[in-house]
């Protein structure tokens, strides 16, 4: 028998198990999805490969050099009152303009494409 939690897990429910594939691709796509993550917590440092990682060792590797780049940069405070942790909110280099980008999880208008803003 399955063991069960109770309280069922906030993330994983009552059967504790993973959410991603158990392999290389599930561990690099968690990886993707914390620098997505911090990237709305103040970083000053938001390092994402633009050529994506390989679903290997190597991949695996990069994601968290990667991450470790982007967490190394949250400073005290974070990115102030408005951008939340998980807010789909990045900033990302274009040429020698910063891009803010921003996906739209929810609003009372619809539809609603992504966001660019260039500084």
């Amino acid at each position: 028998m399955p063991e069960i939690n109770s309280p069922p897990c906030p993330t994983h429910g009552a059967f504790p198990r993973a959410l991603h594939s158990e392999s290389f691709e599930g561990i690099v796509t968690v990886i993707e999805e914390l620098i997505a993550t911090v990237s709305g917590v103040g970083t000053t440092s938001y390092s994402r490969c633009p050529y994506g990682y390989p679903w290997n060792f190597e991949g695996v590797v990069r994601a968290l050099e990667d991450l470790n780049t982007s967490i190394s940069g949250i400073s005290a405070g974070g990115g102030g009152a408005d951008i939340a942790a998980g807010s789909g909110i990045y900033f990302t280099s274009s040429g020698t303009y910063t891009v803010i980008n921003a996906t739209v999880l929810s609003a009372s208008v619809s539809p609603i494409p992504p966001v660019q803003v260039f500084i």
